[in-house]
């Protein structure tokens, strides 16, 4: 099978494709041929080793100081279950399905072993391998956000800065189906796709600072990690909170004080993959109340080229590879 290595850290040069014996599936295990999967700002992030203040060391720990130590990035991927490992019931060949990697990595490979409880869901059949794997990390994010950080309320005020992106276009699409009114923060290139998801109050920041207006916000969320709590406290009512999907690590010990000391609060941290909010996005999908935005699709070997686009921090929604076919 082919895979996408970087055996060293650094610019998108270091990653190559390489061949591998395809994995043998053992008790538990299936082993899934990958149709599709994406390239996200983690994956930057681990390959350069361009991490936020102070999670250096932590990251060292895991995946290594000189060389990575996981075998392929990748957080997600989407594809067929092709051969099943003794005692797997949940799942059967020919099942297409669509799996949260998180931080376990290995989706840009043809192959990937993954465990029957993992956080892996069925794909309904009018959902494309394309369409499943790019909800899972802008989705699943901006989900885990809105509904369990910052707690989005109907009727509240909900401001996304980072629209575009794919946590951004994720979450302007969750929050209005949570009843919230929606306004979108984004660069004039992506005025035009924010607005196809439905969303009215599109601010272009290179023409309104929404920093400036009157207007006040019961949740706003950073997808980016521009701003910091002191420079937009005025922008929230008495009792807002604020989401900061990236933050280092002073900033998100300081968002604990502040959440314990202030009436406005402060929700930073990582998340966790499961099953079932998989299940709950497809299944909005399915009844085309959700859409994840694709700004672009490149073939597998194509891979150092999305490594690019996504360094440069202006991509549209994910970048999708397509793999096997």
């Amino acid at each position: 099978m082919l895979i996408a290595r970087n055996r060293i850290f650094g610019s998108p040069d270091v990653v190559s494709i390489e061949e591998a014996p395809i994995p043998i599936p053992k008790k538990g295990q299936m082993l899934v041929r990958i149709h599709a999967t994406t390239v996200s700002t983690g994956d930057w992030r681990l390959r350069s080793k361009n991490v936020p203040k102070g999670y250096g060391i932590i990251m060292g720990l895991l995946f290594g100081f000189k060389h990575p130590k996981y075998e392929a990035l990748g957080t997600d991927l989407a594809g067929e279950v092709v051969a099943l490992g003794e005692g797997v019931s949940k799942f059967q060949t020919g099942d297409r399905v669509v799996s949260n990697l998180g931080m376990k990595l290995g989706g840009h490979a043809q192959y990937r072993l993954l465990n029957e409880n993992s956080a892996t869901a069925k794909i309904p059949i009018d959902i494309s391998y394309e369409q499943a794997v790019a909800l899972v990390f802008g989705g699943v994010t901006a989900l885990i956000f809105l509904r369990d950080k910052v707690k989005l309320k109907k009727s509240e005020r909900l401001l996304v800065i980072g629209a575009g992106g794919a946590v951004g276009s994720s979450a302007i699409q969750l929050g209005q189906l949570m009843g919230a009114h929606v306004t979108a923060v984004c660069s004039t290139e992506k005025v035009s796709a924010v607005t196809e998801l439905g969303i009215k109050d599109v601010i272009d920041y290179r023409e309104r600072s929404w920093l400036t207006e009157m207007d006040k916000y019961d949740v706003i969320l950073d997808t980016v990690g521009t701003i910091t709590f002191e420079k937009i406290k005025h922008k929230l009512t008495a009792k807002g909170r604020l989401g900061l999907v990236v933050a280092d690590l002073p900033t998100t010990l300081r968002n604990i004080w502040i959440s314990l000391t202030q009436s406005q609060k402060v929700f930073s941290g990582s998340i966790s993959e499961n099953e079932n909010d998989l299940q709950f996005l497809l299944s909005l999908c399915k009844q085309k109340k959700f859409r994840p935005l694709i700004g672009t699709t490149l073939p597998f070997d194509k891979i150092v080229e999305a490594h690019r686009i996504v360094e440069s921090r202006h991509k549209l929604g994910s970048l999708v590879l397509a793999v096997s076919r």
